[in-house]
């Protein structure tokens, strides 16, 4: 389990059977306690959590569980295909090219950028526990706090929902203001959060926003209570030198995952390097844009001295670059990498500007990307669905290929809990590996298309249509009635449809069913409200 630090927090005690005084003691006593000994000693073997991206506040994507020597697959999911929010061409914005899941006890909680919504599996069958819709793409991992789930959402909300059933304990409005824009194709916030949340010593820490001339916000609430600790409003009209050498009010954009540390809260610019906050305060410390310009990358990773940002090393206390490594981990204080092919491990000591060379494993032509550490091995993945571990030397011996195995598609993420070793592909599947050896359960993703049923509303959409000779762009509609006319348009037209209802249970009715048809986010979307409240674009 993990702290409020996300730091390991693992206390082994003695167990001590006392002699009672009278000679009561009995062989039903001696077998309790047998018993509770078992049990005790079975506890301390359960597996890990994954509570939030990257395993913990500093996103090291490193976990001290040590996963089953040889591992065998147990179910596979098959989601629907991911929907990111920034073209493959931007490569160093792709937070959110394929799903983020996290893990808590015998839970996996994986967000939808696709269909809005957060769902609950179990680890053991992978069957749904519960799902969540949202009111956009839910583009970043949720954090697990207690019994609580947290996650963002593009309609610039943090949600709190209990993670045993999925409903909604709180909501949190990150920007000013409910107004709404289009933006990726959907209805979303004028200030959607980018950046992602993390949790740091029982605080939720987020972002919204991404154009500073409109404002950032970032902000601590206290995770128990949801009560806000501080927010910083004032980071997107910082007056500072641009990339171009020339000083403007222009700040920290959020794009990608925020992470904590014991004094600094980092916010990462995407393309350029993270900005630096009082974690405590949310005073502003320092953003070196000018310095080092576009050279950044949406993830970001820190240890107790320094942070790494796109093979690049930055001292944590004023963010100036000090060297460069291939880093991908960061265990134990040590550095892992890969150069050349090979699994590389180095170390940085205090106040030291260039890490220290510590192993370097043999060269693995299989390997081409390190996602994580569990206990004593390193995961990673090559070409062709190759998924493999490696042990990490001990005493500077070479090491070799432990374990390996194949899913379809390419590797996107990997992530170990419960015992498990988790798998997601760029292409949205979600693969469980684990010790014992059964048939795969395989839930491939159903589509039951819409039912046309009414003459009538496919008379009226056709009408509407030839009317406004119009069947692609974007559709504005109030009300939902029976649904059929919202089904009409969909089936008659390439509109992507935003229909407005202020019933709460016609509208997650009419969700599932278009969620249930593969159309849900990709040709419609469906919100609670009507065209009087609802704060809508005036180019709606």
């Amino acid at each position: 389990m993990l702290n409020d630090a996300g730091k390991p927090n693992i206390k082994f005690q003695k167990l001590k059977l006392w002699n009672h005084r009278s000679a009561m003691m009995t062989s039903s006593i001696l077998h309790f306690a047998f018993l509770f000994l078992i049990l005790f000693q079975s506890a301390v073997v359960l597996g890990d959590d994954w509570p939030m991206w990257r395993y913990n506040a500093q996103r090291c994507a490193a976990s001290p569980e040590e996963l089953p020597a040889e591992l065998h697959l147990q179910w596979v999911r098959e989601l629907a295909p991911p929907n990111p929010a920034w073209p493959e061409s931007q490569d160093r914005l792709q937070f959110d090219a394929s799903y983020e899941p996290v893990v808590a006890g015998k839970t996996i909680f994986v967000g939808s950028m696709v269909s809005d919504r957060v769902t609950a599996y179990d680890t053991e069958t992978g069957i749904e526990k519960w799902r969540f819709y949202a009111d956009g793409p839910v583009r970043f991992a949720p954090v697990v706090y207690k019994d609580k789930l947290y996650f963002a959402s593009d309609d610039g909300h943090l949600y709190c929902l209990n993670a045993k059933n999925g409903s909604l304990v709180r909501k949190f409005l990150g920007g000013p203001a409910q107004n709404k824009v289009i933006g990726n194709d959907r209805l979303v916030s004028m200030w959607p959060i980018r950046g992602g949340p993390v949790l740091y010593e029982g605080k939720i820490y987020f972002a919204a926003s991404i154009w500073p001339f409109m404002g950032t916000f970032i902000h601590a609430i206290d995770a128990e209570t949801g009560d806000t600790i501080w927010t910083n409003s004032g980071s997107g009209t910082t007056y500072l030198m641009q990339p171009h050498s020339s000083p403007a009010f222009a700040g920290v954009a959020p794009q990608g995952y925020l992470v904590a540390t014991e004094e600094k809260l980092l916010v990462s610019g995407g393309r350029s390097v993270p900005a630096a906050y009082d974690r405590k305060t949310g005073r502003f410390l320092y953003y070196n844009m000018n310095e080092y310009g576009k050279t950044g990358a949406c993830d970001v990773m820190a240890s107790d001295d320094h942070f790494f940002n796109r093979g690049a090393i930055y001292r944590l206390s004023d963010g100036i670059r000090t060297s460069r490594v291939p880093a991908s981990v960061i265990t134990d204080d040590i550095i892992i990498g890969m150069k050349n092919d090979a699994v590389v491990a180095y170390q940085l000591e205090p106040g030291a500007k260039k890490a220290k060379d510590l192993w370097q494993a043999e060269a693995l032509p299989e390997l081409d990307r390190i996602h994580m550490t569990a206990g004593s091995r390193v995961y990673g993945s090559g070409e062709d669905g190759t998924i493999l571990a490696v042990d990490i030397p001990d005493n500077n011996n070479i090491s070799e290929i432990s374990w390996q195995a194949k899913v379809d598609g390419e590797v996107w993420n990997m992530l170990a809990a419960d015992g498990k070793l988790f798998v997601v592909t760029l292409e949205g599947s979600l693969y469980c590996f684990a010790d014992k050896k059964t048939e795969p359960k395989r839930f491939a993703r159903r589509i039951k298309p819409l039912r046309r049923r009414s003459n009538q509303w496919a008379d009226k959409a056709k009408q509407i249509l030839e009317m406004t000779d119009e069947k692609e762009g974007y559709c504005l509609l109030l009300g939902l009635g029976t649904g059929e006319l919202l089904y009409q348009l969909i089936s008659q037209s390439n509109l992507h449809i935003i229909a407005l209802d202020p019933h709460v249970e016609k509208v997650a009715a009419i969700r599932r069913k278009l969620d249930r048809a593969g159309l849900y986010g990709n040709r419609a979307s469906v919100h609670v409200g009507d065209i009087t409240t609802m704060r809508l674009a005036p180019y709606m």
